[in-house]
């Protein structure tokens, strides 16, 4: 009975934002640091610190909507929900998820080496796709950030499960033709994610 009822007042999924302020502001297991603040009808969560000992800086943020997804900050950049979906696989459904979520931002705040190596990579790819979605499809810049973006997607997945871009591999196809030599070099030099000459073959013959 005593876990029944805990579960049943653990769940937040019918509450709105100002009623989750409410119940973290009474809640003895949330981590310290944080300072709440409801904004137009979300509940903005976050740490504050001092640059040069003078000037205020929000540090890290977790911010609930209206429909309960949230969304979290650090050092100014959004955290990919994959950094924490084993804590918060969706919205928002109970207490303890956001409370979890709470004290591991805490950690990554406090002490960098507790932050996911992956962390800092996703976070700068996350800003260059939506840096990419307002350039012209047709530019010079789209054609050039979305082949960086390619080679840091790739460069995140295990080679052999590497999946490359027509235009990839269309690429890698001329620059063989043009020096296989020069291809089999930045192979081996492994500067750029690129498909092996085996898989060249392939997919020239498909």
């Amino acid at each position: 009975m005593l876990e029944q009822s805990f579960a049943a007042d653990d769940v937040v999924e019918s509450l709105k934002p100002q009623q989750i302020k409410d119940r973290l502001e009474s809640e003895s297991a949330v981590p310290a640091g944080f300072y709440l603040a409801l904004i137009d009808e979300a509940l903005a969560i976050y740490r504050l610190t001092l640059i040069d000992s003078a000037a205020p800086y929000i540090q890290a943020s977790l911010t609930v909507q209206s429909d309960l997804t949230v969304v979290t900050r650090l050092d100014g950049r959004e955290v990919p929900s994959t950094e924490y979906n084993d804590l918060l696989p969706g919205t928002l459904r109970t207490m303890s998820q956001l409370v979890n979520l709470m004290a591991r931002v805490k950690a990554w705040c406090e002490d960098d080496q507790t932050r996911p190596p992956s962390l800092m990579l996703k976070t700068a790819l996350n800003c260059l796709e939506r840096h990419l979605d307002v350039l012209d499809d047709q530019s010079d810049s789209h054609r050039q950030l979305s082949f960086v973006v390619e080679q840091l997607r790739l460069m995140m997945k295990n080679k052999f499960k590497r999946h490359y871009s027509p235009q990839l591999t269309v690429f890698s196809y001329l620059l063989h033709a043009s020096s296989a030599a020069a291809y089999r070099v930045l192979l081996d030099q492994q500067v750029l994610c690129l498909p092996s000459v085996v898989a060249h073959w392939t997919t020239l013959h498909t």
